[in-house]
């Protein structure tokens, strides 16, 4: 949310690009697939939403740009 933030307040930079990894478990919690992106920033964020009579999940959503993406 921090980096998020960053963006939201339009302190973006060169700073502001981050690599990271977005990792798929199955229901054992081991790895199945590692994608590995790099020079990353959040160009849009979805938050759940809520109802008090609902029992679903609270899912949200990021959609990031990036400069290469690698599968391991």
């Amino acid at each position: 949310m921090e980096w998020r933030g960053e963006i939201m307040r339009d302190e973006f930079g060169t700073s502001s690009r981050r690599k990271g990894s977005i990792v798929v478990k199955n229901n054992q919690m081991d790895v199945v697939r590692r994608y590995n992106f790099l020079e990353a920033w959040p160009v849009s964020w979805e938050g759940p939403s809520l109802s008090a009579s609902g029992a679903e999940l609270a899912i949200e959503s990021v959609e990031l740009a990036h400069h290469g993406i690698y599968i391991s």
